[in-house]
């Protein structure tokens, strides 16, 4: 761990709750999934997602190493603008694009990701008004845990549907765009999506520019070895290119992270309200909102720590860890071990918050965190960017 959190909170001791994020982790895990997609693939583009954690110092950092943007509204994309990006390196994806924002996406050369064929009818006519030619992709639709095609993205017939409108128009198809799911645990959803898929990709593989597979890359709450399968997923995703006959070395492959380049260097640090015992088991309530910590009671795998950290010797007992809204679900840990000679002045510090949680953070009751960033070892402040 790269952060030694014992020296954190002397210095931040009176802050009720607070966030840190460990850039210089998460600018290590950047380079190391860069390089590593890089070496299976000669054209790629790593679209960073604004949505998983748009903190200034974060996008910047995606900027910096060479990454591109991906964005699902007006605020995102201008966040992009702002931060640096070009239009040029900005893909704009999402279910609901209003018309304003197809229209400032259009103006400054954005990729538009259309995910049904109403939504490639209205690009269409806003292009046509402003006298701007659109640069659009399609989204296919993928199966959605063995259910069905999921309700995101075009069926085969939609996709036949709103090639022949470009057509019509007189407009260029630019690539495809995949997204299978979030904390995928196993490359085959996406493998099975390029097959099924496989008549429209042969149509539309010589003139488009860029196959997009999207992100849902798993981190290590995903309840597998994470691990494994990322170092797995550009070997087998290209062994699945090449039997479509894309000839990698033209068309780009554009993969979606967000998740993974920041959850795990995130963390959540708070002051513990009370301590009480029920049914045999310690019951401790923290400061910080539970509206905090996204889902944190399906994450198995998010760690829970009392700090000041003790000796390992020291004796243990258990306790459930609980926000401070007023309803049960506000579960933040389930049977973390703490030190017996717990003390309302210790802070709970809770792992993986770096992503959703942040963006997620609610001043519904009281303020959000604070946010603490380390850089190149120093201390720094960010601010929230709310739509």
């Amino acid at each position: 761990m790269a952060i030694e959190f014992n020296d954190l909170i002397k210095t931040h001791n009176k802050e009720n709750y607070y966030y840190i994020m460990d850039l210089d982790a998460i600018r290590k895990a950047t380079r190391k999934l860069k390089s590593h997609w890089e070496y299976f693939f000669p054209e790629l583009e790593i679209a960073y997602s604004y949505k998983s954690n748009n903190l200034s110092m974060v996008t910047k950092l995606m900027l910096f190493e060479g990454l591109s943007a991906e964005t699902v509204s007006l605020h995102e994309i201008k966040l992009a603008l702002d931060d640096g990006f070009a239009g040029e390196f900005i893909y704009f994806d999402g279910p609901v694009k209003l018309n304003n924002e197809i229209e400032f996406a259009i103006s400054k050369g954005i990729k538009i990701q259309c995910d049904n064929t109403l939504e490639v009818e209205r690009v269409i006519l806003i292009s046509n008004h402003i006298k701007v030619k659109p640069k659009i992709s399609f989204r296919l639709s993928t199966d959605y845990k063995s259910t069905g095609l999921s309700r995101f993205g075009m069926s085969r017939d939609e996709f036949h549907e709103s090639l022949l409108l470009l057509q019509e128009n007189g407009l260029h198809l630019c690539g495809l765009h995949f997204h299978s799911g979030s904390n995928l645990t196993s490359h085959d959803y996406l493998i099975k999506a390029l097959e099924y898929y496989s008549n429209e990709i042969s149509k539309v593989k010589d003139i488009i520019h860029f196959i997009d597979i999207g992100g849902g890359y798993p981190a290590s709450t995903a309840n597998c070895d994470a691990v494994l399968v990322n170092n797995n997923y550009p070997k087998r995703v290209r062994e699945a290119l090449l039997k479509q006959g894309i000839d990698i070395n033209k068309v780009s492959v554009v993969i979606e992270p967000g998740r993974i380049l920041t959850e795990d260097y995130g963390y959540l640090i708070s002051g513990i309200a009370s301590v009480k015992e029920r049914n045999d088991i310690n019951i401790i309530t923290i400061s910080a909102p539970g509206t905090n910590v996204r889902s944190a009671q399906y994450h198995n795998n998010r760690f829970a720590f009392i700090i000041p950290q003790r000796e390992e010797c020291i004796e243990t007992s258990l306790a459930h860890v609980f926000g401070s809204n007023c309803y049960e679900s506000d579960i933040i840990a389930m049977n973390m071990s703490i030190p017996v000679d717990l003390s309302i002045d210790d802070k709970v510090l809770i792992s993986s918050c770096g992503s959703y949680d942040i963006m997620n953070s609610s001043s519904w009751i009281r303020s959000k965190p604070k946010l603490i960033v380390i850089s190149n070892g120093e201390c720094f402040h960010d601010n929230y960017r709310p739509a």
